[in-house]
């Protein structure tokens, strides 16, 4: 899946002063901007919109995710920062941001963390590791009917300060590889300078007729 269904997005107001638009495909949104030849620029075979809370972010800048295809960079991450797997492509992405007047490209992760930091809000912090990491934010965590659950209590996500850095405590799904595809969270430790560690992680709960399944 590329761009998000995001309700309230950030303003591209100068993105769409160069010519870009909203656009759709199917039910999915995306922004295009091929008369003002932003995905030519930047090899992006699509643009999105991030989420709102990536408003947190500092410096405050107008910002797209670029989804790109490329073979043979997983193991680059200089190259990207996101893989977008699950998918017939090998797809991944970076961010542009429309920053003093011109469009910037932050083409890994550590780009991201050299613009945006220092990190100096739980909010930002939240913002930051799932602009790295795609994971997202749940403060209400449903279990689908039909699912099986994992954990006995699942506690939804939250940011705090810990001593001189920060926790976060995001979501996500685990849909490539073989066996059992689980929806799970993560807790990490964000420094200052913008720098992860993954504290824990538990699976939390899934789809049974996805067990014993292989995805790419």
């Amino acid at each position: 899946m590329m761009a998000s269904d995001i309700s309230s997005p950030l303003d591209i107001s100068p993105y769409l002063e160069l010519g870009c638009k909203h656009a759709q495909r199917g039910e999915r949104s995306y922004v295009d901007c091929t008369a003002a030849q932003i995905e030519k620029r930047f090899s992006c075979l699509e643009l999105g919109e991030v989420p709102d809370y990536f408003r947190s972010l500092t410096p405050a800048a107008p910002m797209l995710e670029c989804f790109f295809e490329a073979e043979n960079i997983s193991n680059n991450e200089s190259e990207y920062v996101q893989y977008k797997g699950c998918g017939m492509l090998p797809l991944y992405s970076k961010y542009l941001v429309y920053y003093q007047g011109e469009i910037q490209e932050l083409r890994n992760k550590t780009d991201v963390k050299k613009f945006f930091s220092p990190i100096e809000t739980p909010q930002e912090a939240l913002a930051l590791v799932s602009a790295l990491t795609g994971y997202i934010p749940k403060y209400e965590v449903i279990i689908p009917s039909g699912f099986v659950k994992m954990i006995n209590q699942i506690v939804p996500s939250y940011t705090k300060s810990n001593g001189q850095n920060y926790e976060v405590r995001l979501f996500s799904y685990k849909c490539e590889g073989c066996g059992n595809h689980p929806y799970f969270f993560v807790n990490y430790e964000v420094t200052r300078s913008g720098d992860l560690s993954e504290l824990s992680r538990e699976d939390i709960y899934r789809d049974p007729k996805e067990d014993n399944r292989c995805q790419d």
